[in-house]
């Protein structure tokens, strides 16, 4: 059952011994975590007090507690939804364990996580998710945090063998692998993803020969076996900590409850449950030492009993403690770190070359801002060009093509002391890293009640207009809108995208900065000084009083010339440019409708549940009765994008739909 694949591995020493105190020590963290974990299938079951759904970790207990046992306070460690032993062989308190789980203020999360998010920046706990596999490439980035800061830390990864066939498992094990970090990647197999088999579900027998195939040194071990879970671990932990890179380590256990308490366990056995049981970590090395005099029966149960009435007293805690009340605010902008020019703007340069300069100015200011992404060294675009001839190629990585590796890893490293900033190669791509921007970054703050931040931005370029066809012209800010925690910026010139990319990196909160490839070459004044642009503040381009008109990204351009064309009509226009959708300036556009009582948005979406009809939403909500007629929305029709230009141009709005539209609601 636990035979070592002696193909793939790594030959690890087990020779050194653990003494009769240790053993002892680790026996009382795995009677703690099985106490827990039963204490709370009792409340569970009695249904009036832990909220969420919950997953027990009882029979894997010799995993955690052998690999815990040999980290550091100030190591880190992330883990899945079955992290509640995880979280407590960390050295996560009972009491603010049991808080949590009932969703009070006095949780590691103030109750917003409940039993499959727990979070605490003290204990280096840095998440336990309940997306599978999501964990893996955060581990990888915090491994890079770890080796960027020189800092001799480790970071340990615990996942279940349903997560090796993840593709966020290879895409984080291979950047592991390929940059040598220190990470521990602990695979608990206890045969079964939820219901299904591993031996139906992965096409290996052991899950450590996928560790080898990407140079880890790789092993399967008795996960059943607290002392050999400790003994592989501490001497990945040392290997780790020497800069050797990471290990993986697979460890066969079992789970003796359900995947999810209220669920069924028809799916197994009773005689395969029996059959694990009798090889209980606790109750096997129990045996062991009263059977070599280091415990007696009686001191056993007394250890028991202690613990039983801690937890009762921590439950007692939990039950008798508030809930919470207030949320934290997901929309606050830091407009403490607005700089504002005192001259007037007289150099002239590229969008390119402003974001080129923000980011230089960004990573000589701060040694904590770096880059990474596909080819930013040699700099497809141009954008990053020469920047690893000054900062080096530590602080400009290039990547595998791994879209939700390079989030993943921009977040681990944001959340352990580091201002990444992660190029995406096209905004279509955003796709691959769903998981990674909206269940994770996004939630950081929100989740972790506000104990841990993740200051990154996220680069993509709009391909819309240069024939690249509809998987690589399509901008998906609108779906971002609706994700709280996540700021968005969409600058339309050189000015605005410096100033607004400098502020976006010195936020604490994810941004996605999106800069249209069709405006990289337009040029723009900028200040000769530092400046930065705040958030949330729109730009007036043009006052009027006859129409209001919202423009974004690649729509700015085209709007300020349909402005000119209106005006030797008579129609006077005020263009607004939001700058930032997340947060957006609404009061600016209200404003503005109040005094022109006529609104039109031009965007670079499709029309149906974009951008405009948000804005339009928000004007029908606040000011209605200002309107003298429709909202009128300048948009691409519900199509994707085609490569010929002819029919590009037909579906791309141009000043000509902006005029017409405007003329249609003014008279």
């Amino acid at each position: 059952m636990f035979k070592h694949s002696a193909c793939h591995m790594t030959t690890f020493d087990r020779s050194f011994m653990i003494n009769n105190r240790e053993l002892e020590t680790l026996l009382e963290k795995m009677m703690e975590l099985r106490c827990f974990e039963e204490k709370i299938a009792k409340l569970y079951s009695q249904g009036d007090s832990i909220v969420g759904p919950v997953h027990l970790y009882a029979g894997q207990e010799a995993v955690a507690v052998g690999v815990c046992s040999n980290l550091r306070q100030d190591d880190y460690m992330i883990s899945n939804h079955r992290g509640h032993g995880h979280c407590l062989a960390k050295g996560a308190t009972f009491e603010e364990m049991m808080s949590e789980l009932h969703g009070k203020e006095n949780g590691y999360n103030k109750g917003r996580g409940s039993s499959m998010h727990i979070m605490c920046s003290d204990l280096g706990i840095v998440g336990t998710s309940s997306v599978v596999a999501s964990g893996i490439p955060i581990a990888a980035g915090i491994g890079l945090s770890i080796k960027m800061r020189k800092t001799n830390q480790v970071v340990v990864s615990f996942f279940g063998d349903g997560a090796s066939n993840n593709g966020s498992f290879h895409e984080g094990l291979n950047m592991a692998a390929l940059w040598k970090l220190p990470t521990i990647f602990v695979c608990e197999n206890n045969n079964y993803a939820v219901s299904t088999l591993t031996s139906e579900s992965t096409s290996v027998k052991d899950i450590s020969v996928r560790g080898a195939a990407y140079g880890i040194p790789s092993v399967t071990i008795n996960g059943m076996n607290v002392a050999e879970v400790a003994k592989v671990t501490r001497e990945a932990v040392e290997r780790a900590r020497k800069g050797a890179g990471p290990t993986l380590i697979e460890c066969k256990t079992y789970r003796f409850m359900a995947h999810g308490e209220g669920e069924t366990l028809e799916y197994r056995t009773k005689e395969e449950i029996q059959k694990w049981k009798q090889m209980c970590p606790i109750d096997s090395l129990t045996g062991k030492l009263i059977k070599e005099k280091v415990l007696t029966e009686e001191k056993t149960q007394h250890m028991e009993q202690k613990i039983r009435k801690k937890i009762d007293e921590a439950a007692k805690f939990a039950k008798e403690s508030s809930f919470p009340q207030q949320f934290i605010k997901e929309a606050d902008v830091q407009q403490e770190s607005a700089i504002y020019p005192t001259t007037s703007p007289t150099k002239e340069i590229t969008f390119i070359q402003a974001i080129r300069e923000a980011l230089r100015e960004e990573m000589r200011r701060d040694q904590t801002v770096f880059l990474l992404g596909e080819d930013i060294r040699h700099a497809l675009w141009g954008v990053t060009k020469g920047l690893v001839d000054e900062f080096g190629r530590e602080r400009v990585i290039d990547t595998p093509i791994s879209e939700n590796g390079i989030i993943g890893v921009a977040l681990g490293t944001a959340l352990t002391g580091l201002r990444p900033v992660a190029e995406i190669m096209f905004a279509d791509f955003l796709t691959l890293c769903m998981d990674q921007i909206v269940n994770q970054a996004a939630k950081v703050r929100f989740l972790s009640g506000d104990q841990m931040n993740a200051p990154m931005v996220i680069r993509s370029p709009l391909g819309l207009g240069r024939s690249a066809g509809p998987q690589h012209s399509q901008s998906f800010i609108s779906w971002f809108m609706h994700v709280p925690g996540i700021k968005i910026a969409a600058p339309s010139n050189a000015r605005d995208a410096k100033g607004l990319l400098k502020t976006a990196i010195r936020q604490n909160d994810p941004v996605i900065f999106i800069e249209a490839l069709l405006l990289y070459g337009s040029k723009s004044l900028v200040p000769e000084e530092e400046y930065t642009i705040p958030f949330g503040k729109a730009d007036v381009k043009k006052e009027g009083k006859d129409v209001t008109l919202v423009a974004i990204s690649t729509m700015v351009p085209k709007a300020i010339t349909a402005c000119e064309n209106l005006a030797k009509k008579g129609v006077d226009v005020e263009l607004i440019d939001p700058r930032t959708l997340s947060p957006l300036d609404k009061d600016t556009i209200i404003d503005s409708v109040k005094k022109t009582t006529r609104l039109v948005i031009a965007e670079p979406e499709c029309k149906t549940a974009g951008i405009g009809a948000e804005i339009a939403a928000i004007v029908a909500e606040e000011s209605i009765d200002y309107l003298d007629a429709p909202i009128k929305r300048v948009a691409i029709p519900d199509s994707c994008i085609p490569c010929s230009p002819s029919l590009e141009k037909i579906v791309i709005p141009n000043e000509e739909d902006i005029i017409k539209t405007i003329l249609e609601i003014k008279n």
